[in-house]
């Protein structure tokens, strides 16, 4: 073997030891780690003659040494590259990037689903390699025994955790037992064999807390592929931040167990399954039907109008007449009173509303209708090939294959990524089955089961909501309700449609249908992703018995970006000031309408958010909001003159007052979509397929409506412009959509 293939050779086998995979030869661990592997294959004395290359990095310019020495900082032994802080610790201040004196990288620990934080408390060196100990590494803790019952329950708390997430690496048979050998010693305090500490580290690792000033104990488990614990293909085990959780760390660490720098985990990459992987158009075209196209023939009225739509072969959508006035009170009545007689106990507001029902049908079925208006062609995406859901056996066939299909089609991009996991193979075969279940009320609790539980999954968990479409479509066919999936941006709002049965052109249950998720496990909503278009595009097709409504709630909608800097347009007391004044006519429009209410506000006119406790406002949670932000780091402190001095970034008072009235406006609006909108909707012309953990909830937008329920706190994103400090939400006015039944 030649000199070359050797040391190529070295390198490999050195980056399966390094936790990115990958060697940097700037890296002086790296460095040495290679040097001694050549050592096995080649004399030392000529190794180190290969490596007695001055590769030092450029001399700092001498302005950059006086702002160093001005500061006084110290240099960091061992940094590289060379960096300096206050204490001569972890986080830098400065680094020398290339002879200059820079600011190192903010680090991203990546566990939260913000796009990105700010984290004013902690800063460290990207480049920095994840250290096998911490800084408060000491071989004698390796005797640390629990003294007392908090300690104990520290310890079992830890191998608890551990051992729920074995069945999420990827590891082999020989691998997990000695994983779980490990596991055990940490729950009797006993030594664990060194041999199975070497494949524990593969796999598990202690996440570093050098330099932090309230340090957190957790491990990041590698879930995709061995050594790698970057975002996207690590989970995370959190321990607290409790003194007796850190002293089992510090054993464990003397006992050999690595630790992992969030500095150089936190390179983002995909998940095994990334949302928008698994859309139903992908998987048709992967391991379906591909896409299904029809073709949408048109009758009209002599004025004009829609009087049918047929599409493709079976599915027709007739026009149903509207009755004249005297017609129509005729027929409210007749149903008002026989609805009065069967209920003696109901209102005469509710019997009235049951009476309204069959126009609201009959507008919906007509509203549905004219959105085919410009519409030539509907692509399907059939998830199951040959599979017709217009007819009994078509519907059959894809409750019955459907599930397989996205099995395969999930496995397959899983499996390009790395190997998989024990309680992948779980989730899949259980999907797979699901197709055996003749009961459809079994079909559907096992369905939405399976969700809950894949969401539990995190190599799976961001796939979920894309794979819930075909789940709940394969259940609606399963309930003989003839439902596909739209491809393309024909509809939209629809996630799935729902075609009515030729022979009751009537049935509520024929909707377009939007799919989303919502339990106390876990499950995340979607509601197309909660932005600001999804629910302009809601509120735009919906009925409301105010025709100035829609319009009024279109108005708050775009208000958002008053109250949310940009870079193009940071936050200023002028564009608060007139996005106020603008929500001020919203709102006394919908008071005199009735659709807000002096309960609605306490005594100073704040807007009291809906069940929370005390009557907490907008502007309390505001200023709450903030508070919490600083305290976290995610925001920086209040300005003081030694902060202003020491140069460090702080929150100034005209900053931080424009954040709070931003922010009490933003939620203010939010509330207001909310409460006009759930008040005077009269019917949706779309209906929700609600998977919760338990069942899976038709709302069809007539006997059932979905009202809106604003969250405050979807997620914020927080960044600088030009020394300015905003933050925003990750989903504009997003919500949850609440059942609300007759």
């Amino acid at each position: 073997m030649d000199l070359k293939s050797i040391i190529n050779k070295a390198i490999d086998d050195v980056s399966y030891k390094t936790t990115s995979g990958m060697v940097n030869l700037n890296d002086a661990y790296h460095l040495h780690m290679v040097q001694e592997e050549l050592k096995k294959h080649i004399d030392p004395n000529v190794v180190n003659m290969l490596f007695e290359a001055d590769d030092s990095p450029k001399e700092l310019s001498d302005a950059d040494k006086e702002k160093i020495k001005k500061e006084k900082l110290k240099f960091i032994q061992g940094s590289q590259p060379p960096s300096w802080s206050k204490d001569g610790k972890l986080p830098a201040v400065y680094i020398n990037d290339d002879g200059k004196l820079a600011k190192p990288k903010t680090a991203d620990d990546g566990d939260s689903q913000e796009k990105q934080k700010m984290d004013f408390t902690k800063s460290s060196d990207a480049d920095e390699q994840p250290p096998e100990q911490n800084q408060d590494y000491d071989p004698a803790n390796k005797d640390w025994k629990p003294e007392n019952t908090n300690q104990e329950k520290s310890v079992q708390k830890t191998a608890d955790k551990l051992r729920a997430i074995v069945g999420q690496i990827p590891v082999d048979e020989n691998e997990e037992k000695a994983i779980l050998r490990v596991i055990d010693a940490i729950e009797n305090s006993t030594d664990p064999d060194p041999n199975d500490v070497k494949i524990f580290n593969n796999f598990i690792r202690i996440k570093e807390t050098s330099g932090q000033s309230n340090p957190e104990f957790a491990f990041y488990v590698a879930n995709s592929v061995p050594g790698d614990f970057k975002q996207g293909r690590r989970l995370k085990v959190k321990l607290g931040t409790g003194q007796n959780g850190h002293m089992v760390r510090r054993k464990l660490e003397a006992q050999g167990v690595q630790a992992a720098s969030a500095s150089t985990t936190a390179g983002k990459v995909p998940p095994k399954v990334a949302g928008k992987v698994m859309t139903m158009t992908k998987i048709a075209g992967n391991k379906g039907g591909g896409i299904e196209k029809h073709k949408v023939k048109k009758k009209r009225d002599k004025d004009g109008k829609l009087s049918e739509v047929k599409i493709g072969k079976n599915r027709v959508l007739k026009r149903i007449p509207v009755p004249d006035n005297e017609t129509l009170m005729n027929e409210i009545m007749d149903r008002f009173l026989e609805i009065r007689d069967e209920n003696p106990g109901i209102s005469d507001k509710d019997a009235k509303k049951k009476a309204k029902k069959k126009l609201a049908i009959i507008n919906r079925n007509n509203a549905m209708i004219d959105q085919y208006e410009n519409i030539d062609e509907v692509q399907e995406a059939r998830l199951v090939e040959g599979a017709d859901s217009s007819t009994p056996e078509g519907r059959a066939k894809i409750a019955k294959e459907g599930p397989t299909v996205m099995a395969d089609s999930i496995q397959e991009h899983m499996e390009k990524v790395g190997p998989l996991t024990r309680d992948e193979k779980e989730m899949l075969d259980r999907m797979r089955s699901l197709g055996n279940i003749k009961d459809a009320a079994a079909y559907e609790k096992e369905a939405m089961a399976l969700l809950a539980d894949m969401q539990k999954i995190e190599s799976m968990r961001k796939g979920v909501p894309d794979i819930a479409e075909a789940i709940i479509m394969c259940c609606m066919n399963k309930k003989g309700l003839d439902t596909i999936a739209p491809a393309g941006e024909t509809y939209k709002v629809a996630d799935l449609i729902v075609f009515p049965p030729p022979d009751d052109p009537e049935n509520p249950n024929s909707a377009e249908y939007i799919v989303w998720l919502e339990s106390s496990g876990g499950l995340s909503v979607k509601w197309k992703g909660g932005a600001a278009s999804g629910a302009r595009a809601k509120i735009e097709v919906s009925a409301f018995n105010d025709p100035e409504t829609q319009g009024r709630l279109t108005k708050i909608l775009d208000l958002h970006n008053n109250f949310m800097g940009t870079s193009k347009q940071p936050l200023t007391r002028k564009r608060i000031d007139e996005g106020k004044a603008e929500l001020d006519k919203q709102e006394a429009w919908a008071r005199q309408n009735g659709h807000l209410s002096d309960d609605d506000f306490d005594d100073n006119g704040d807007m009291i958010i809906p069940g929370a406790k005390n009557n907490r406002t907008t502007r309390q949670w505001a200023e709450d909001s903030i508070a919490d932000w600083q305290a976290k780091g995610k925001l920086p402190p209040d300005c003081t003159p030694t902060l202003v001095t020491a140069g460090e970034p702080c929150l100034n008072d005209d900053n931080k007052k424009l954040l709070e009235d931003s922010l009490d406006q933003y939620c203010r609006g939010g509330i207001m979509l909310a409460k006009i909108h759930n008040r005077d909707l009269e019917y949706q012309p779309y209906g929700n397929a609600n998977g919760t953990a338990d069942a899976l909830e038709l709302s069809n937008g007539i006997d059932c409506v979905n009202h809106m329920h604003f969250q405050p706190n979807p997620g914020f994103d927080f960044r600088e412009y030009d020394g300015q400090f905003i933050v925003r939400p990750n989903a504009v006015y997003a919500g949850h959509l609440e059942k609300v039944c007759d």
